[in-house]
């Protein structure tokens, strides 16, 4: 009951005793009131010299409304931001589920109207190829989801070194990357971590596949890691001109339109995903514009943990 008193007075206790004048920084403390109800107190105090001798006049205010309506104020604007993201869900969503809609839609429409086999097939693979992409953001958008919620990782024993150059080969192959070198720069006697190796597979899938649709036809990609203290660190640069600060900062937020228009077709969830990957392996990934030099992307793993 007198917990909180007795810790007030400890502190002003204290002030008489080194002779500290002048007013201090409000604090905060609950007490119980007769009645049995906890309210919260916030003491506000001076310490000056009266008469000659030190003294301390202290101003106790009962402040739990004002808590009650800070925490008010808090859930509004949380739920505010709620709905803030789930309209700009909705918008992006509708976008990008109309426009493969809008293809298997026509395409089912014109494949009884064709002639040849060939434009039949056509059309067919026309559909086939949207039910994919659809399927594709429908993943993505699980995945985000688990991703914020608490369920812990699976981890088990890794080689980053055998991950990074499974990821590499099967990105470097992908249509549309012919022109551009991929390096791969692994070290030397890296240790065994442990970590979820898909999610870490994707993670690094994603940083590599955006870092490739930067430089054109003959541009380079280097992905490298090394070891800095206690953490792998692996870098993703290109060799593009680089993109502004702002851009490449806004990229890692939801439905970013820098990440829709340079990065796979979809809601903007690449650099996103990787961030949560990287943050739920107790990670930190950061970008890095070079001027002329291209975009670094660093990914930052503590061996334990």
């Amino acid at each position: 009951q007198f917990q909180g008193l007795l810790l007030v007075f400890f502190a002003l206790g204290n002030v008489l005793k080194h002779g500290h004048d002048g007013a201090f920084a409000p604090t905060e403390s609950k007490f119980v009131r007769a009645d049995g109800v906890t309210i919260d107190v916030q003491v506000a105090s001076i310490a000056f010299v009266y008469g000659g001798e030190r003294a301390i006049m202290s101003v106790f205010e009962d402040i739990t409304e004002r808590k009650k309506n800070q925490q008010q104020a808090l859930e509004l604007a949380v739920e505010r931001e709620r709905l803030r993201l789930l309209g700009d869900f909705i918008q992006y969503a509708s976008h990008e589920f109309r426009t493969p809609l809008s293809i298997i839609s026509n395409s089912l429409y014109l494949m009884p109207k064709v002639e040849t086999p060939e434009r039949r097939q056509e059309h067919e693979n026309n559909v086939i190829q949207q039910i994919r992409r659809i399927t594709d953001l429908l993943d993505d958008m699980l995945l985000m989801a688990k991703l914020d919620g608490s369920a812990p990782l699976q981890r088990a024993a890794l080689s980053l070194n055998h991950l990074l150059s499974a990821v590499t080969t099967a990105v470097h192959h992908l249509p549309g990357y012919e022109g551009r070198e991929l390096v791969l720069e692994l070290a030397d006697n890296l240790p065994i971590i442990q970590g979820n190796e898909s999610l870490l597979y994707r993670a690094f899938g994603n940083l590599i596949n955006r870092a490739l649709h930067h430089p054109p036809d003959g541009g380079v990609v280097t992905v490298r890691v090394y070891l800095e203290d206690a953490n792998v660190l692996i870098e993703v640069q290109d060799s593009s001109d680089g993109l502004d600060t702002e851009s490449l900062l806004d990229s890692f937020h939801l439905f970013s339109p820098t990440d829709q228009s340079l990065a796979t077709p979809g809601f903007g969830l690449g650099l996103p995903i990787a961030r949560q990957i990287i943050t739920a392996h107790k990670g930190q990934i950061e970008a890095i514009r070079y001027a002329g030099q291209g975009n670094l992307f660093r990914v930052v793993l503590p061996m334990t943990g």
